[in-house]
């Protein structure tokens, strides 16, 4: 219990919930402490600031904005506003919040360099340069700043632009390793092999998180002397591709497609030395129905969130790009999708013994639990963020329909249960904008 908690208390409470990833905790101890002291400006930046990180932007707003009119100088209140208007896209009020921020006494190289990456990550390249100079001449020695430049200068004025930023950021830390990828990146893209491996070999194997980058710089070493590199750097990415889950159904048709075909040969192995049961004959053919809106689906998701999500704590999915007929495309798509379950079959000419297919497994292996995660996901931005009516009911009661479908064939599980129940309770219209 919390009666004789005291405002800094719950503040502290809150504040320590932010810090672990879990927004809705923080908001429930701010609201608790309100309830005791209303007039806390401090409880309420807290309420405001929780209701930002779990992109509540206009209730965000709401605390805000009256926070601001009580204390302008306040630059955490103004740099939470900023970060809220910037995600509603009311993008010169937030600019507005910055200035201010940035005309207070002092302001830090991290103030100017933080904001500099707001506006980057929504492609305002060019508010984003200016934050970032104003950062290095803060603080001519603050690396991710001169790295924060180059990356966007390369974004507003092209590859070759970046190159003095980025090799400036190195010079101050050498173990910089992401502005050394980057810079290797930038050194391929202007046709400059070797000057881009000389670079990525500076980088130590474990380093490297990307697939791509990977694969990169294994085809660049290729010589005789590269021989003990290539094969650390194969490893590291047998390494992250076991890492690697594939989310949605076309990395599992991939990843299926694989298995039946090391089952195959397993099987016809056993078969010619007599100790195994009869498999099937020959090579079955994989029907997919569904296959074609689950691609789809997958490429409309990626272009709304950042990056792939487990949907809670700090590995929540961010959305960084929404509009009314994104979300209509998804919402059509992923009912679509969901309406073709199963959605696998296999044809097996007639001959006896199909192989058996069993219905909640192929649920289980498909992505169509992390897809409804991303629906409900998409579904609850479209209720912050704009006004009723702009949802299409048909489209929602189809997307409902299929999920009661769902529930009534597949054996339920938590996470599909939580799925199904997310991907409900985030239908309907929504509110006000």
């Amino acid at each position: 219990m919390m009666t004789n908690r005291d405002e800094v208390g719950y503040g502290r409470l809150g504040d320590q919930a932010l810090a672990e990833g879990c927004p809705e905790k923080a908001i429930k101890s701010f609201k608790d402490g309100l309830i005791h002291f209303p007039a806390s400006a401090a409880l309420q930046l807290g309420l405001a600031r929780a209701h930002n990180r779990m992109g509540d932007y206009p209730n965000a707003c709401a605390l805000l904005e009256p926070l601001r009119r009580a204390h302008p100088c306040w630059d955490t209140v103004l740099a939470n506003l900023a970060k809220a208007y910037v995600n509603l896209g009311r993008f010169s009020e937030a600019l507005s919040c910055i200035e201010a921020v940035m005309a207070l006494p002092g302001p830090a190289a991290e103030t100017a360099n933080s904001f500099g990456y707001l506006l980057y990550e929504h492609r305002r390249y060019e508010h984003a340069v200016r934050l970032y100079r104003k950062a290095v001449e803060i603080d001519p020695n603050h690396e991710s700043s001169w790295m924060g430049l180059g990356a966007a200068l390369h974004r507003l004025k092209g590859a070759r632009e970046a190159i003095a930023p980025i090799e400036h950021a190195i010079e101050l830390k050498p173990d910089y390793w992401r502005a050394l990828i980057y810079l290797g990146h930038i050194f391929d893209d202007l046709k400059q092999v070797k000057a881009a491996k000389a670079i990525l070999d500076r980088v130590p194997t474990e380093k490297f998180h990307h697939i791509e980058t990977l694969k990169k710089i294994i085809r660049m070493s290729w010589r005789p002397a590269d021989r003990e590199r290539r094969k650390a750097l194969e490893n590291r990415l047998r390494e992250l591709h076991r890492q690697e889950r594939p989310i949605g159904v076309q990395g599992f048709l991939g990843e299926l497609d694989s298995r039946m075909d090391q089952a195959s040969r397993l099987r016809a192995r056993q078969r010619n030395r007599g100790d195994g049961a009869r498999f099937w004959e020959g090579s079955p053919t994989i029907v997919t129905k569904g296959g074609e809106a689950g691609m789809a689906l997958d490429a409309l998701l990626a272009k709304v969130f950042d990056k792939p999500s487990r949907f809670q704590g700090p590995a929540r999915a961010r959305v960084v790009r929404l509009d009314r007929k994104l979300c209509q495309d998804i919402l059509v798509k992923l009912a679509e999708f969901l309406e073709n379950y199963p959605w696998l079959c296999w044809h097996v000419d007639g001959r006896e013994n199909p192989p058996p297919m069993n219905p909640e497994r192929v649920f289980d292996d498909s992505g169509a639990t992390r897809l409804m995660f991303y629906g409900a996901e998409v579904l609850k931005s479209m209720k912050r963020r704009f006004t009723a009516g702009v949802i299409d009911q048909t489209a929602i009661l189809r997307l409902e329909q299929a999920v009661d479908r769902l529930q009534r064939q597949v054996a339920p599980c938590t996470e599909h249960h939580r799925a199904w129940i997310e991907l409900k309770a985030a239908g309907g219209a929504p509110g006000p904008g």
